[in-house]
């Protein structure tokens, strides 16, 4: 069975998740020391819970060969951004449906990268954006003399 590890500070939130999980072998993480001893687990957290400095909390929890999938209330394409260069595996809504929550955790156990459909499309949209604003660029640098 796989272990998955519970990090929130909303217990209704906490109580939803247990309820969609019932499945996995489930550790609530209660506080800091829970949280740096985690072991060989998935990770889900919360925006809720305040990681002071997240940068070195969040490597020496992938150390331990543990995986993170991050939720939030109101996720956005730049906070994505933010948590996936920190090196977790998944973003998503905290109060997503229960069939996103487990094809997000099946997805990060099978050793591949989770992301809300939205923002997926948003993340789409920005780089037909971006390749269009390179091609048109360099169009008309070559039509300069």
């Amino acid at each position: 069975m796989q272990k998955l590890a519970l990090y929130t500070k909303d217990n209704l939130l906490l109580s939803r998740w247990e309820s969609f999980l019932t499945n996995y072998e489930i550790k609530i993480i209660e506080d800091y020391e829970d949280l740096i001893n985690l072991e060989n687990s998935l990770l889900i957290v919360s925006s809720c819970v305040n990681l002071e400095n997240e940068e070195f909390i969040i490597s020496n929890i992938l150390r331990k060969e543990n995986k993170i999938l991050f939720l939030e209330r109101v996720p956005n394409l730049q906070k994505a951004k933010n948590w996936f260069a920190l090196g977790i595996q998944g973003y998503g809504n905290s109060m997503m449906a229960s069939v996103y929550l487990n094809s997000a955790i099946e997805t990060i156990l099978g050793g591949y990268i989770w992301l809300l459909p939205e923002i997926t499309t948003q993340l789409i949209k920005n780089i037909n954006i971006e390749i269009f604003v390179i091609y048109l660029s360099k169009s008309i640098l070559n039509n300069l003399s």
